[in-house]
């Protein structure tokens, strides 16, 4: 199956998800996150802005700044990402493509992220990631270095046995779903 038929796929069943399940999954992946070691220990996390029922991170953000953590939100500019810190979700403003994203604030480096915790439509145990096709988090995440550690948030029916993967696309370190945080590895995780 094409990438165009996953994404497809996958959007068909975010889409169906009532209201209430919903809610109730992305708060228990948001937790499956904020339970690990590699949340525990970041000190600057980048979120996102969910749109079209991708997992809620508002859970991510209380619970960061609760701990004193810097929160940054990416915002579009022209074609790439700019991080910019965050202290109230009111701070976010409806912007490119209509989604929230900071208006003023301090930008960042990826090289200063400790954690980056990047949404999509459709992720892999070997830490491929499919999105919606503009690039803009794989333009981002290539930049990063060995200290950032990056994480998809996402839901069980997101996981897709192999995704369709270009030579040049980086893989995420772990995956939360609503279920259980997942190492990614080489040969896919859980493998035999």
């Amino acid at each position: 199956m094409g990438k165009a038929e996953i994404r497809q796929k996958i959007l068909a069943k975010r889409k169906l998800l009532d209201p209430l399940r919903y809610r109730e999954l992305s708060l228990r992946a948001q937790q499956s996150l904020i339970c690990s070691d590699c949340f525990r220990l970041a000190a600057k996390v980048a979120l996102y802005s969910p749109i079209n029922k991708e997992v809620e991170t508002g859970t991510i953000f209380s619970a960061a700044v609760k701990l004193g953590k810097q929160v940054f939100y990416p915002k579009v500019v022209e074609d790439h990402l700019q991080f910019k810190e965050v202290n109230s979700l009111g701070d976010l403003l409806p912007g490119t493509y209509a989604i929230p994203e900071p208006g003023a604030g301090r930008s960042i480096g990826i090289e200063d992220l400790d954690l980056i915790v990047v949404p999509g439509v459709a992720f892999d145990l070997f830490g491929n990631r499919l999105g919606y096709g503009r690039g803009f988090y794989d333009r981002f995440l290539v930049e990063g270095t060995r200290k950032n550690v990056s994480v998809g948030l996402c839901f069980e029916f997101q996981l897709w046995d192999l995704l369709p993967a270009e030579v040049h696309d980086l893989r995420l370190m772990y995956l939360a779903t609503e279920a259980k945080f997942i190492p990614c590895h080489e040969s896919g995780a859980g493998s035999s």
